[in-house]
């Protein structure tokens, strides 16, 4: 069975209160770099047909991070808390959700230096 299939409701729809959450492509984009850059191949693997969902899940918690003042490795670690419950995987919490912030800090850096 296909991984997304087990995810009929994300780990931040609570925060939207029923309402479509709308992100832009590019947030989704550099979510997906972020994850290619942070975790393992078998950590890849494992995720399977659920990387772009967890690409965008991580997108909204950066929004949702940004507009409520939360700390981005707290919100990640939510994020993947779920997807380990969900999927009934073992993704290494702490870690991966330091090394995703890392890495979208630093895009945001780079982004930032472009326009500037």
């Amino acid at each position: 069975m296909s991984n997304s299939v087990l995810l009929n409701k994300g780990p931040l729809d609570d925060y939207y209160n029923g309402e479509e959450a709308n992100l832009p492509s590019h947030i989704v984009a550099t979510m997906m770099l972020c994850i290619i850059s942070a975790f393992e191949k078998s950590q890849l693997d494992i995720l399977e047909d659920c990387q772009l969902a967890l690409a965008f899940d991580l997108g909204l918690a950066t929004k949702i991070a940004e507009e409520k003042e939360l700390s981005v490795v707290d919100i990640f670690s939510d994020v993947l808390h779920f997807y380990n419950d969900k999927l009934e995987i073992n993704l290494s919490v702490e870690l991966s959700s330091q090394r995703l912030a890392y890495h979208y800090q630093l895009s945001q850096s780079s982004t930032a230096k472009k326009y500037h």
